[in-house]
Order: C-alpha cells, then structure tokens, then sequence
C-alpha cells in the first residue's frame, strides 16, 4: 500500500471564499504521491464555526443570515498516514430581513425571514366580510429591509336576504362586484353550490 504523503486543499472554482450571491465553494483535496492507493479525506471546520458548513464532499456553504469571516477547514487523509492540510475561506456577510404579512386590522397572517435582495412568498389570500381582497400594499419581489405589508380590500357590491339565527348571530347573502353569490354566516363562508370557502 502506497500511503498520502503529501495533501493540499484546492476550490474547483479557484475562489477561496463566498458571497450573499454565491454562498458555496466546492473544495477538494490533492494527493501526492500520485499513486497514493486510498485517497479519501474527511473534511471538517476547525475555526470559525457557525459560519459555515462543509459536506462530506467537500461542499462548504455559508449559515444565513451570517456577519462574515473566515472559516479554517481540515481535511485529514483516511490511509491512517495522519496527513492533513488546512484551508482559510473568507465568509461574506448574508443579511436577511423579515417581512410581515397583516390584515386591514393589524392582524398578522404571517412572518418571514428573507435574504436581502430575495422574494418572499405571498401568504394565502385573506377574507374579509363584506370586502373583496385585491392584493398588498407593497412589492415584497426584493426585499432590502424589515418590510410590513397590509392586505387591501374593495367594498362588496351589495349585500341582501338578511336574517337573524337563534344565537342572535347574521346570516346573508353576498354579491360581489363580479357578480359571484355568496352566503356568509356565523360559521363561515359558503358560495353558491355550498361549498365552504372560509
């Protein structure tokens, strides 16, 4: 058996570090000798943990959101020769902000965490008696800071049949500006045919 006598750590992309646009590096380990029989290493982050987490491959990928720094990463040969050699990969900072959804009266329908300059994905649309929900109030396609956004509504066309059940609560009929019909109880909404919207 020929044993590592000799081990660098090389990137595939010939970069040593990461960005919020490119947060991985892919690392790999050079053998010398040439013919060593076993080349297989073990990779691990002896410094700056937290920071970022490399695979069993060698894929290192930056924690988010992240401050920035440098990581040291091992790689030890698995030949039992004992050799290993280290790396430095200089981490750039990932900011995320959070983006909260509310309804027309402050309520809020959901919290997300997003990287700068990423989406977030819109909640499912609100309801609202009486009101037809058209959209929010802000584009959250780029998010670059802590962002709220409300849900807004139209008023509802017309509203008729009325009528009070034996809990005292309202029951009617809706139509809206499209000329859908609904019937809005105490125990939720219901279109035409019965089926429960709300």
């Amino acid at each position: 058996m020929t044993y590592v006598t000799g081990l660098s750590i090389l990137s595939a992309s010939g970069s040593y570090s990461t960005t919020a646009t490119n947060p991985s590096v892919y690392l790999y380990a050079e053998f010398s000798p040439v013919s060593a029989t076993y080349k297989t290493v073990r990779w691990e982050i002896v410094s700056g943990t937290g920071l970022a987490t490399i695979s069993e491959e060698g894929l290192l990928t930056a924690t988010v959101p992240n401050r920035g720094g440098t990581v040291t990463v091992r790689a030890t040969a698995l030949d039992g020769s004992g050799m290993s050699a280290t790396r430095q990969i200089s981490i750039g900072s990932i900011s995320c902000f959070t983006v909260t959804f509310t309804d027309w009266d402050g309520t809020v329908i959901d919290v997300q965490t997003v990287e700068s300059g990423q989406g977030a994905s819109l909640p499912d649309d609100p309801f609202r008696a009486g009101y037809k929900f058209t959209g929010w109030d802000k584009d959250v396609s780029a998010v670059t800071g802590d962002i709220t956004v409300k849900a807004i509504y139209v008023t509802q066309t017309a509203v008729y049949g009325v009528k009070s059940d034996s809990t005292g609560g309202e029951s009617y009929k809706l139509l809206d500006s499209e000329g859908n019909i609904y019937l809005v109880t105490p125990s939720g909404l219901y279109n035409m045919h019965g089926v429960r919207l709300k």
